[in-house]
Order: structure tokens, then C-alpha cells, then sequence
């Protein structure tokens, strides 16, 4: 079955509430902080981004900061404390020198500690997404790296993500983004060119899962990963 995964304009700001969390970081039984560990790397690469890279983690409700770490070896890990307010519900950046800023948006609110593979595009490999496709390429661009991916993080192959705005590109089996291909690969991915910086707000509608707010920044890329529900792949 043909899964069409939806990115729409943001018009609410509501989202449903983990279980476990009132939403604004109360809660009983929680430990008193949560790790959030990951790796940066270079797009399309196992190679860790070069130089010093800053991860921080950010608010999705008003993007004021949480946490903030450096890294020199692409890995990272952040500490947060369960008390602070809306702890669990963030998004993470990461920004070097001679790279692409990159926004992580997490599939749901947060029940504990949690693991982030960043891309970082270097401004060839960002500018390539748009000549490779022969798409044009508008001033302050932005780009969304979404992959479709099924409950316990396998890649789905067949997905087609449908969104209001920009060009919708997937990977061929190469690997590689290639405009002939009408639905995700082997790796579950696809791309969103030129799309509108803002809120918005992201699902899946076969097979459904919760709706989530991303954000999308000028020239940046934000990242995705789409996680359906039990059973639904």
C-alpha cells in the first residue's frame, strides 16, 4: 500500500501530550534529568562534521533555549533537568562553521532519554539537492530531510510525503535524490526543496500516526523522521 506522509501549514499549536508528563515538565517517578545523546555527521557520509559544532536544544513552544554543548568529534551528549518547564518537548540545532545550520525535530514529546543522528549539509551538498533535480533554487531556501520510517526505526520503502509547499524529491536505490522516482527507496527518504521557513505541522495519513509540529528556518535544513504506529508498516 502506497503511504502518503503529510506536511501542512501549521494553523493549531496543539499536541498531544506523552503519557507519563503533564506538559509542563511536572510529573511523579521521573529521574531528575533526562540525556539526550546523538552524533553529528556529514550529510551522506559515516564521517563526523569537522571542527567545532554546537548542539543545543530548544523550546518547540517558544524556542528559547533548554541546553547547549560543543563537540569536536561529532558525537554530543545534552543533560536536562525533568524541571524544567516543557522539558520534554524540544527540537535540537546543530551549527558549525562551514556547514548548513540543522534543526532536529524529535516524532513525539520525549518519556526519557533519547538518541539524535544529525545530518550536516556542507553549502555544496545543499546547493547540489537543488542542481541534481534541476530545481530551481529560491533566495533563503529551505530544505526538509524526511525519512519514513516504521515504528521500530526500519526504513520504509514505497512512502510519498504530500505537502502544500515546495518540491517534493525522494532517493533513488542509489541513494542519491533523483526526480524520476515517484516514492521513498530502500532508505525510507525524501526531501522537501524550497520549502516555506515557519511552523509545520507534519503527519502521517496511511498509515496514520500523531500529527508534529517541525520547525523550518531559512536556508537550513530541518530533519525528520516519521515514525508510523504499531503494526501500520
Amino acid at each position: 500500500m502506497t503511504r502518503l506522509l503529510a506536511l501542512l501549514p501549521l494553523l493549531a499549536c496543539s499536541r498531544t501530550t506523552a503519557p507519563g508528563f503533564d506538559g509542563g515538565g511536572g510529573s511523579t517517578g521521573l529521574p531528575p534529568t533526562i540525556t539526550i545523546s546523538g552524533t553529528v555527521a556529514v550529510y551522506d557520509s559515516t564521517q563526523p562534521a569537522q571542527g567545532e559544532i554546537t548542539v543545543a536544544a530548544n523550546r518547540l513552544d517558544d524556542d528559547s533555549l533548554v541546553a547547549s554543548t560543543f563537540t569536536n568529534a561529532g558525537a554530543f551528549s545534552l543533560t536536562i533537568p525533568t524541571s524544567t518547564p516543557d522539558f520534554n518537548d524540544i527540537y535540537l540545532v546543530a551549527t558549525a562553521a562551514s556547514y548548513v545550520p540543522s534543526y532536529y525535530n524529535f516524532q513525539q514529546e520525549l518519556f526519557g532519554s533519547a538518541y539524535a543522528s544529525i545530518d550536516l549539509f556542507t553549502p555544496t551538498a545543499f546547493d547540489g539537492l537543488f542542481t541534481a533535480t534541476a530545481t530551481t533554487k529560491t533566495a533563503n531556501a529551505s530544505v526538509i530531510e524526511a525519512y519514513a520510517e516504521s515504528y521500530d526505526g526500519l526504513p520504509i520503502a514505497g512512502a510519498q510525503f504530500q505537502v502544500g509547499t515546495g518540491t517534493v524529491i525522494y532517493d533513488a536505490s542509489t541513494g542519491h535524490p533523483d526526480t524520476h522516482v515517484t516514492s521513498t527507496s530502500g532508505d525510507g527518504r525524501g526531501y522537501i526543496l524550497n520549502a516555506v521557513a515557519g511552523s509545520i505541522e507534519m503527519s502521517s495519513v496511511d498509515p496514520p500516526s500523531s500529527s508534529r509540529e517541525i520547525r523550518v528556518y531559512p536556508t537550513a535544513v530541518s530533519e525528520i523522521e516519521l515514525h508510523t504506529p504499531p503494526g501500520a508498516d
